[in-house]
């Protein structure tokens, strides 16, 4: 018997045949869950947290359950908002960043931190997504500042 897909794990399957293979999506969403670096994954459409790794969550002051399905501008600091739109729709099409950019995000405290980032677009059934890879040189999280942002 099959059922919808389990959420979690994209499994149609049920009883016996659950401990099957998961579907190429839910593989790759249960593997990005498992990483140690800091990472986020958006959709392109609507700019929709989709996926954030744990040390990001961590490092963002958010569970996963406050920051899937909310907006970037709600990590990005408000006065970046606008421009930061246009270049996702600038290099839309390119999709890969190149060499790694230094720009900020915003915690849930309100406090900035600035880090490189890279990112790629990867295609998902229906939809295009932004993996976006934190502090692109490898070496761990690289904070260069941090301070108190005006809450409004």
């Amino acid at each position: 018997m099959q059922t919808d897909a389990d959420p979690e794990t994209g499994s149609t399957k049920t009883g016996a045949d659950a401990g099957d293979a998961l579907s190429p999506e839910a593989e790759y969403w249960r593997v990005f869950r498992q990483c140690d670096f800091e990472a986020l994954v958006f959709d392109l459409k609507d700019l929709s947290i989709v996926g954030v790794t744990t040390p990001l969550e961590a490092r963002l002051g958010y569970g996963t359950a406050e920051l899937e399905g909310r907006g970037l501008a709600d990590i990005w600091p408000e006065e970046e908002v606008a421009w930061r739109k246009e270049f996702i729709r600038s290099t839309e099409v390119a999709g890969d960043s190149g060499s790694g950019l230094s720009v900020r995000f915003k915690r849930k405290d309100g406090t900035l931190f600035e880090t490189e980032i890279r990112f790629r677009n990867t295609e998902m059934p229906g939809r295009t997504l932004r993996v976006v890879l934190f502090d692109a040189n490898g070496y761990g999280f690289r904070e260069i500042s941090s301070r108190k942002v005006r809450s409004t």
